[in-house]
């Protein structure tokens, strides 16, 4: 199992995560073609703004990412001191975000799991994306 640990905060354009991201995947998850790894940068920077605009009411905080891989998994755990999350988590169609955006719809299209719970007053996302293959890493 490969760990890295990753803080994104006082970031407004969360580049340099993005950055991070591609290059674990990269060299961690051979598995996930460029396409997919696009997908992934996307479906992070998402939720990042989603914490950065609702959690910090779109000023800067604290965002610590732990970022795993092993055999067939990649994962991103995501906390935050921010407000509470109190939505939910589910996989929305387009005609279903006359209340919202897009931003947690696209999280959960792009990974095959998305888990949030609050803790100790954090949030705390687990971002999951799957070998779809079954094949060892």
């Amino acid at each position: 199992m490969r760990l890295h640990h990753h803080i994104a905060h006082q970031s407004k354009d969360f580049q340099a995560t993005d950055d991070r991201l591609t290059a674990l995947v990269r060299s961690w998850a051979g598995w996930l073609d460029d396409d997919e790894c696009r997908r992934l940068r996307l479906g992070l920077h998402e939720l990042l703004v989603n914490i950065r605009d609702h959690a910090y009411h779109g000023s800067t905080g604290p965002i610590d990412l732990l970022f795993t891989a092993s055999a067939g998994l990649f994962r991103i755990d995501v906390t935050d001191a921010g407000a509470t999350f109190e939505g939910p988590i589910a996989r929305a169609l387009p005609e279903d975000l006359a209340e919202g955006g897009y931003g947690l719809p696209i999280v959960t299209a792009v990974f095959d799991e998305v888990v949030h719970v609050r803790l100790d007053g954090r949030n705390w996302w687990a971002l999951e994306v799957h070998r779809k293959d079954g094949g060892a890493v």
